[in-house]
């Protein structure tokens, strides 16, 4: 039986709306295909030896994905209000009732909660009617946090505030239109995905938005299709003269203040960027523990016996470092156990039923002798179908 206060924190799903377009074609823009895999996880952390304990699910941001223009029956993510949100919220629903259905159920448990954090890709969730609709949908109790969540020296945000595409946000996170209407104010990086990105007629360009680092993919392109990349920067460069030809719509009132767009679309070096981010944070005497998403790969990081860690995503990536090359997919989340003194905290990837998860960090030293740490599995009368 699991004792004291568990938190777990997961973060990147990108639910879009489905596996499968409405004239029936597979969806290649759909990311998240884990449904029954996370109704799994859900189930093992709810029942079981975890059915009396006292856990919270934190959903660390960009559960949604609501920034991909071809998901939209009206409306366009680039003017995001509530109510364009909501109707992609149902349409989201409709391509994920699993996700949705074994949330409500997680809640439903005893001693179970869940809390939402904003990320760049749903930053809607910021709407007080975005939050009631999924109240609605999901489970009354709901909790939402603005930006960050802090609890017993961990410190738990999104972290898209520390990328130069998405940290600047002038006016604050809502605009308010000359005819009332309020919509999301989008950051250079959003602006970039929904408008080039994942609207591109191209299906090529999507490489980019699933490939990291980006500089790496540049530099293979030059040596292997230089053609390709020639049409890409062409591409991108009518894109950001578009941009610039419309301050009004998008707050672009200089050359400067694109700047940080740019680096951002040719490769900014993002695990650097947030490693610094994390290490500047555990400086407070107070934060023992920073926890991140928003990366798409995992990290696990140790200074002065103060913890960063990167739970990446539940997506495909295309990694073109040395020292992670390939197309993989790693099911990750920070397992964080509360009780009488300091927190401590792994970094687990899920594996799925019967084999629940594996310790990705830290390791054990010394080969157990014992059953200890051995999780029991759900029996199978309460497994998915």
């Amino acid at each position: 039986m699991a004792e004291g206060r568990l938190k777990i924190v997961v973060s990147d799903l990108h639910m879009g709306t489905g596996i499968y377009a409405e004239d029936g074609r597979w969806n290649y823009r759909e990311d998240f295909v884990y449904d029954r895999l996370f109704g799994q996880f859900l189930r093992f952390y709810s029942t079981g030896d975890y059915a009396q304990a006292e856990v919270e699910l934190v959903l660390n941001g960009d559960v949604f994905e609501l920034l991909n223009p071809h998901d939209y029956a009206e409306g366009h993510p680039l003017h995001m209000t509530a109510s364009v949100a909501v109707l992609q919220l149902e349409r989201i629903k409709k391509g994920h009732p699993i996700v949705f259905a074994e949330l409500g159920a997680f809640a439903s448990r005893t001693n179970k909660s869940i809390r939402f954090l904003p990320g760049n890709h749903d930053r809607a969730l910021v709407f007080d009617e975005v939050r009631d609709h999924l109240r609605e949908q999901i489970h009354p109790d709901l909790v939402f946090s603005d930006t960050m969540y802090e609890f017993d020296g961990v410190r738990v945000e999104h972290g898209d505030r520390y990328s130069l595409g998405t940290s600047f946000v002038p006016g604050g996170e809502l605009k308010t239109l000359e005819d009332g209407t309020t919509i999301i104010n989008h950051d250079w990086a959003a602006i970039l995905i929904a408008g080039f990105f994942l609207a591109g007629k191209r299906r090529e360009y999507y490489a980019f938005y699933n490939t990291t680092p980006v500089s790496a993919l540049l530099g293979r392109l030059w040596r292997y299709n230089p053609v390709f990349l020639l049409k890409y920067l062409l591409s991108l460069a009518v894109f950001f003269v578009q941009m610039w030809l419309q301050p009004r719509k998008h707050e672009l009132d200089n050359w400067y203040c694109s700047w940080p767009l740019f680096k951002y679309a040719f490769g900014e070096n993002l695990p650097r960027a947030m490693a610094q981010a994390a290490r500047y944070l555990l400086e407070n005497e107070a934060t023992k523990i920073v926890i991140f998403g928003h990366l798409h790969s995992y990290r696990y990081r140790v200074w002065n016996k103060k913890i960063y860690i990167n739970t990446g995503c539940w997506t495909r990536l295309v990694n073109l470092s040395l020292n992670s090359l390939g197309s993989w997919t790693k099911l990750c989340y920070a397992l964080v156990q509360c009780g009488s003194g300091i927190p401590t905290v792994t970094l687990k990837e899920w594996k799925g039923i019967p084999v629940p998860d594996a310790t990705l960090y830290p390791w054990d030293l010394e080969p157990l002798e014992t059953e200890q740490g051995i999780s029991k599995p759900v029996p199978a009368t309460e497994r998915l179908p």
